[in-house]
């Protein structure tokens, strides 16, 4: 059993995950893309110094691209590419896992790259690369993926998953991490305003129906033409727990906010099967002038919350 607390508790077996809702930017221009990846180098530091307890911090979909669907060549990225090679060195410095977004580039069709989560130790070493297999036709420009679902080791003996955004829409993605013993199902997104109650139910009924926890988390904030929903948070499907349907404050208000929470390793998983729990848990945001409310984007000063696996 993981004690709570935003993971100040940690039991000895448990995972502390910190979600980032990161502002939607704009990038049009390579000096754009290069000024954001220093943001989100920063942002990785100051999970860690937030909460020296934190395994994993977890980056939204579009982190370094924005919505615009730019597919110029400038801005993509690459797996081996300097881009890449920066995020890498962030968990280096700060000693802590990473999961990030990026476009990246496909050679054997450049008007099609494809949508690609990375996950690094906190050693630097790669240990999940996924391509998003279901683009959000026809919006979407991605070449749909070709790497499967991978499941990894990940951190503290928990076993590891990466879906991305639209991927969570069917059930299939969530059943073959789980039949894969994924203990902990990331879900990271880029969905605006209007998809808000469908991620708050596929996020809950993935954890529930495969008996594993899910970590999502989404953009927040305009960028001008865009409102992503700012939402994210961890459903605790092992245990039964209900996961309230948050409220959230407007588009306009919401800017970056991380959220923790302590999930299970594969070691308590046994125990989880067969043990429920009335507990649920969920971020907290912090907006304009201070106020706080469940589950939105907030200031980019905003505290850790977490619950109970």
């Amino acid at each position: 059993m993981s004690s709570g607390l935003g993971g100040l508790n940690k039991s000895p077996h448990g995972v502390v995950v910190g979600l980032c809702q990161l502002q939607l930017p704009v990038i049009e221009t390579k000096d754009q893309l290069d000024a954001q990846v220093d943001r989100v180098c920063a942002l990785v530091g100051k999970a860690r110094r937030g909460s020296t307890s934190m395994d994993l911090v977890v980056f939204p979909e579009y982190m370094l691209h924005g919505l615009s669907m730019d597919v110029c060549d400038e801005i993509m990225c690459e797996r081996d590419g300097p881009i890449v090679a920066r995020l890498r060195a962030a968990c280096v410095q700060h000693k802590i896992w990473g999961c990030f977004s990026i476009m990246e580039r496909n050679p054997a069709a450049p008007e099609s790259p494809f949508n690609s989560g990375l996950i690094f130790d906190a050693d630097g070493n790669e240990v999940l690369y996924y391509r998003k297999l279901h683009p959000w036709v026809p919006v979407e420009p991605w070449a749909p993926g070709d790497l499967g679902v991978p499941v990894v080791d990940g951190p503290n003996g928990c076993k590891l998953a990466l879906i991305i955004c639209h991927d969570g829409m069917f059930p299939e993605m969530a059943r073959e991490c789980a039949y894969q013993g994924a203990d902990i199902m990331l879900r990271t997104a880029g969905y605006t305003a209007p998809i808000r109650d469908s991620w708050v139910f596929t996020n809950q009924a993935n954890a529930f129906q495969n008996l594993m926890c899910t970590a999502s988390v989404c953009m927040s904030g305009s960028d001008g033409t865009f409102d992503s929903m700012g939402d994210g948070g961890c459903e605790h499907g092992r245990h039964c727990s209900a996961f309230p349907l948050p409220t959230h404050p407007s588009e306009s208000q919401a800017k970056e906010c991380s959220a923790t929470s302590t999930v299970g390793s594969s070691r308590e998983a046994e125990a989880g099967r067969t043990r429920s729990s009335p507990a649920s848990c969920g971020p907290t945001w912090s907006g304009e002038g201070g106020r706080e409310g469940r589950g939105g984007g907030g200031g980019e000063t905003a505290g850790a919350a977490g619950g109970t696996l």
